[in-house]
């Protein structure tokens, strides 16, 4: 997987679709919590998963990149 980037003041900023987000989220949510990215995302907007915990905290992170925002949560895009 290739991702896009742009160079800006000499950093390399790669971005993801969400469909290669959704590929990430349920890698690392299958990785880490034994559960598909769908189940994981489904538990996480239920408030089921410790997001004070780092491995909770680092796979939620990858919601957005999966197009995936939580009710309660404010989409910026």
């Amino acid at each position: 997987m290739t991702a896009p980037y742009t160079e800006l003041d000499g950093v390399v900023l790669e971005s993801i679709d969400p469909e290669q987000g959704r590929v990430l989220l349920d890698q690392e949510a299958r990785k880490y919590f034994n559960m598909s990215g769908e189940d994981f995302a489904r538990a996480c907007c239920a408030g089921e998963i410790n997001t004070d915990d780092s491995s909770g905290l680092m796979v939620s992170m990858l919601l957005p990149m999966a197009g995936i925002w939580c009710d309660d949560w404010t989409n910026t895009d």
